[in-house]
């Protein structure tokens, strides 16, 4: 499943919708389930926050290969690794908080730290700074209440669905393969999302 350029957005967006359609319709599975959708990288360099980065040298976070260009695809470029421009990660789960937004600095390897945190389960492969700057998303949680028994709404079809459990999101929506860009502030229109400024909190427009 991929929205890479030329693909349409809407790709993920089904693909999210049937994963979620799977999993409701069995309850029992349902209910000590979470989803979390991460993305690789984001459509360009528009990000205004700089991203955390390791100070020079520290283990297990800088390139340290001796002859660099012998790596295929490196492009003779030694540095950190990571952390990058912020990326969109969606979690779905009747143990959500959701609809909210978190502003944890979290990444990838967060959600190895939250099977750690819920399960016991060591991660050894954490760098130290890593564990340090990174959270582990337990904040996108509450497991101190019973599971919230309404589910996401994912019956509008493969054109726009409602994640109304969801903790955080993003909508873009594209047609016949053509990208839309959407303005800054609320976005509403027939059939879309209505998205409050300054919430996560989207909803139908119609």
């Amino acid at each position: 499943m991929s929205e890479h350029p030329a693909l349409p957005v809407s790709i993920g967006a089904v693909g999210i919708v049937d994963v979620l359609r799977i999993l409701l319709s069995n309850p029992a599975v349902w209910e000590k389930t979470a989803v979390i959708v991460n993305y690789d990288e984001n459509g360009g360099f528009f990000d205004h926050v700089t991203p955390p980065t390791p100070p020079p040298g520290t283990p297990g976070e800088y390139v340290t290969v001796p002859d660099i260009n012998a790596v295929p695809g490196s492009g003779g470029i030694r540095g950190p690794i990571g952390s990058g421009f912020r990326t969109p990660c969606i979690v779905i789960s009747p143990y959500s908080r959701g609809p909210l937004m978190v502003h944890d600095t979290i990444d990838h390897t967060s959600t190895l730290k939250l099977i750690s945190a819920r399960f016991g389960v060591p991660v050894p492969n954490l760098s130290a700074w890593r564990n340090g700057v990174v959270g582990d998303m337990t904040s996108t949680f509450n497991f101190a209440v019973p599971p919230n028994p309404s589910k996401p709404n994912s019956s509008f079809g493969t054109d726009a669905f409602s994640l109304s459990g969801c903790v955080c999101a993003e909508y873009a929506g594209a047609r016949n393969g053509s990208a839309r860009a959407f303005p800054a502030g609320p976005v509403m229109s027939k059939g879309r999302f209505k998205v409050e400024p300054g919430t996560a909190d989207c909803h139908r427009s119609d």
